[in-house]
């Protein structure tokens, strides 16, 4: 099954769609390697000028698959920090191709779901999208550059999304600057595709020379990963990690 597909519904945008719809887009290694190998494609592609990524089904994407998290309980630190830093890299290579990205939201953005959302560019959101970060409910560092574009992000509102673990509706996460737009109802995708339109109209040259400055050095990012790599890798071995688990597990068979 492909869990990522790619296509060009404009020449110049490419159209990048999370594909596990039963199962929320719960991101898992197998969509890891399928976004790995679509962003690599698009590394080859001289007409790419931006790149769109929504979510197919429901939801934007429920976050980490709970089940490749609980296989990470009976590896060591160091190969966890390893694939863990590997996990992260299959999506947020995304910055590498220098071309603006925008995310189009809809449903729900939980964890590493919510941090691939927030890495883009300009943020779309459906009026009934929601935002939630619950890491530290699971027992768990927060991963997929949370403390990097968080920070970016919401500013002083970051700790308190992190913290708390609380939902922010879209517009409330306008409000704190997680969404740059909120959408008519159910239009999300459309309207954030006519914005990347627009930019078709920009010099490419001179938006790769703006987002290098805007992002910030991204060296900042690389260390970001890294350290939460590390720290996640530490949380799997855990009680709390176990316990915290085993509550999001039974949650789900009870939906």
């Amino acid at each position: 099954m492909q869990t990522v597909k790619l296509d060009w519904p404009r020449p110049g945008v490419a159209w990048l769609r999370l594909s596990d719809p039963e199962r929320l887009n719960a991101m898992g290694d197998e969509m890891a390697a399928h976004f790995r190998t679509a962003v690599a494609s698009l590394r080859t592609s001289p007409d790419l000028r931006v790149v769109l990524l929504s979510g197919e089904g429901g939801s934007f994407s429920a976050g980490g698959d709970l089940a490749m998290l609980d296989a990470k309980r009976s590896r060591s630190p160091e190969q966890n920090r390893h694939d863990m830093l590997t996990f992260y890299r299959s999506f947020l290579d995304l910055h590498e191709l220098g071309v603006p990205l925008i995310a189009a939201v809809h449903g729900w953005a939980v964890g590493a779901g919510c941090c691939l959302a927030a890495a883009c560019d300009l943020r779309w959101a459906d009026p009934a999208a929601r935002f939630r970060v619950p890491f530290l409910a699971l027992g768990l560092f927060p991963g997929m550059g949370t403390t990097h574009f968080l920070q970016q992000r919401l500013g002083p509102w970051a700790a308190d999304f992190l913290l708390t673990g609380a939902t922010l509706d879209a517009a409330t996460a306008q409000a704190r600057g997680l969404v740059t737009h909120v959408s008519q109802p159910g239009q999300v995708v459309p309207e954030a595709l006519a914005a990347a339109e627009k930019l078709l109209a920009n010099g490419s040259e001179c938006t790769r020379d703006l987002l290098r400055l805007l992002r910030g050095d991204p060296e900042s990012l690389r260390a970001a990963l890294e350290t939460e790599a590390r720290l996640q890798a530490q949380s799997y071995a855990r009680p709390e990690f176990a316990a915290g688990l085993a509550r999001a597990q039974a949650r789900t068979q009870k939906q």
